[in-house]
């Protein structure tokens, strides 16, 4: 047996035993089991450290699940094979991502929560914090695992509203305190939820003002200026726009689309470049590993539009 046959077969039995784990932990009901505690949370953790920790371990291991089972880092926008032998795909959208969105909603938008106004809201604890975190990382990780399942499952009538609300928060949060991580995150997960999508693109501008578009829109000047918070931010705006003349009209009342159009040509000339380097020993896992591929272009807007994202954001309107 040759070295690469051996490779190939010890990588097989690892997805197998993977596939093992997985299907064990949902056959015994714990996926459902947590699904009830989160839909369960109506109120803020903020004083229950005991249960903050319960909440970032279950999301720990969710996510971990969702790892398992997505083998493939570069198949965001492949079509997916139907076959489902852990049955994890179907437990996500049986409980709504094991009710995530009530937990947050609950945990966040509570009634003692503040309105929004004038006033900043007030800094939230470091668990909760964290578990809003891991939230929203467990829905990048679904929109790796199966993007349309994402899209369906939060673009529903009542899911929807809930997201909307959530991620609207999370921006005016990360707008008066200081967390870059969490707004990376929640930029990514507003991406995925639009991309190439018209009625959650919809969603997206929609509902009271500032909008989830318009506060995008209303993010500091790095993120229009500085190269690296650039790629964190257009590749959403991209989702967000393209094909929807109202988008575009939100964006450009606060940015200019030809910035759009410059930072997809300049995508379209590194991926070109790049063509000639495709066959080196660094695989696309170990590529995808990296924190800041998570947020290239390619693997949050599909290679085949750009070139029509190109002349949709450059042309005048």
């Amino acid at each position: 047996m040759s070295g690469d046959q051996k490779v190939s077969n010890s990588s097989d039995m690892v997805v197998l035993q993977n596939n093992d784990v997985v299907s064990y932990i949902i056959s015994i009901g714990i996926i459902d089991k947590l699904s009830v505690y989160f839909n369960n949370v109506r109120g803020p953790v903020d004083s229950d450290e005991s249960a903050a920790e319960f909440l970032q371990t279950s999301l720990t291991l969710i996510t971990a699940l969702i790892g398992l089972t997505c083998q493939r880092c570069n198949g965001t926008f492949e079509k997916k094979k139907l076959d489902d032998p852990t049955q994890l795909i179907v437990t996500l959208q049986v409980t709504q991502f094991v009710g995530i969105l009530s937990m947050m909603y609950g945990m966040l938008l509570h009634g003692d929560a503040p309105a929004r106004g004038d006033v900043p809201p007030p800094p939230l604890p470091q668990h909760t914090l964290s578990i809003a975190l891991m939230g929203v990382k467990m829905l990048n990780h679904v929109a790796q695992l199966d993007l349309h399942l994402l899209q369906s499952t939060l673009g529903d009538e009542g899911t929807s509203l809930e997201f909307r609300h959530i991620s609207s928060y999370l921006l005016w949060y990360c707008h008066h305190h200081d967390n870059e991580e969490l707004l990376h995150e929640v930029i990514l997960c507003i991406g995925f939820f639009g991309v190439n999508n018209h009625d959650n693109q919809i969603i997206i501008q929609s509902g009271q003002s500032p909008t989830i578009l318009q506060q995008l829109c209303y993010l500091p000047f790095q993120y229009f200026s500085d190269v690296h918070l650039m790629a964190v931010l257009y590749p959403t705006l991209v989702s967000c726009c393209f094909k929807v003349e109202r988008n575009r009209e939100i964006l450009e009342q606060e940015l200019s689309c030809a910035c759009l159009a410059n930072f997809v040509e300049k995508e379209l000339e590194k991926r070109n470049a790049s063509t000639a380097l495709s066959s080196s020993s660094t695989s696309k896992q170990d590529r995808c590993s990296d924190v800041s591929s998570r947020m290239s272009l390619e693997l949050r807007f599909p290679v085949n539009l750009w070139p029509e994202a190109l002349e949709y954001f450059g042309s005048k309107r």
